[in-house]
């Protein structure tokens, strides 16, 4: 992934797709010992990413070399994460979640997606991440119908006013096969370029991907017409 053009790599040992249940501390941490032992020995200049909702797991993972905490959660699932992590001074993702992994997808209803969204993170940003390294993430797929997804990426730049970074992962998602239907593929690559190229024109900096050659492919070319038009 690195050789492809990948600047972070998220790395994480607990399934959170919808319908997921979740797995016990230690069986976590020996899912992804092995890498976190390796990892900053190999590539000290690239970003490590740990996908975790746990408090336990996240400290580990920091005294393994890890960069950046992305807690799904929100950091609600564990209520120690963000006092444990405050003397780390940690790069953090702020991701929105509606409930849990293995409810999040029945029926979930708000007022206005958008604005909801945008509510929780600067709620979040004035109480519990008053720190400067966070980035955000609306949580494509987590909680969202097909219309909450679209209404999301089309108007995702609302949230550069929030000053921060921003995330989105829409790689290989279900909305792109509610979409495409009888054309769904099974990496969804075309679905995920698409989506992609749309967010980096509206200013998004951080994508969540699978196939990164590929996605980086698009980028490059996207960038290069765009300078030459």
């Amino acid at each position: 992934m690195i050789i492809s053009g990948a600047n972070i790599i998220d790395i994480g040992g607990e399934s959170t797709r919808p319908g997921s249940k979740m797995v016990k501390e230690k069986l976590e941490i020996k899912r992804i010992k092995f890498v976190l032992d390796k990892f900053k020995r190999k590539f000290k200049k690239t970003c490590l990413s740990l996908d975790t909702r746990k408090s336990t797991v996240m400290l580990f993972g920091i005294k393994k070399g890890v960069d950046l905490i992305n807690d799904v959660s929100g950091f609600n699932h564990d209520k120690n994460s963000l006092e444990n992590l405050r003397k780390y001074k940690i790069s953090k993702v702020l991701h929105h979640m509606l409930g849990t992994p293995s409810s999040m997808q029945k029926n979930p209803k708000y007022k206005n997606v958008l604005l909801d969204i945008y509510d929780y993170f600067e709620k979040n940003l004035k109480t519990k991440l008053r720190e400067s390294k966070v980035i955000l993430d609306p949580g494509i797929g987590f909680g969202k119908t097909l219309k909450h997804n679209l209404t999301l990426i089309s108007k995702i730049s609302l949230f550069h006013s929030l000053g921060l970074p921003i995330l989105v992962g829409t790689s290989r998602k279900r909305f792109i096969n509610q979409i495409s239907g009888q054309y769904d593929s099974k990496e969804r690559i075309g679905g995920t370029l698409g989506s992609v190229i749309f967010l980096l024109s509206q200013g998004v900096q951080i994508f969540r991907v699978h196939n990164v050659k590929e996605v980086k492919q698009g980028i490059l070319v996207f960038k290069k017409i765009l300078i030459n038009k």
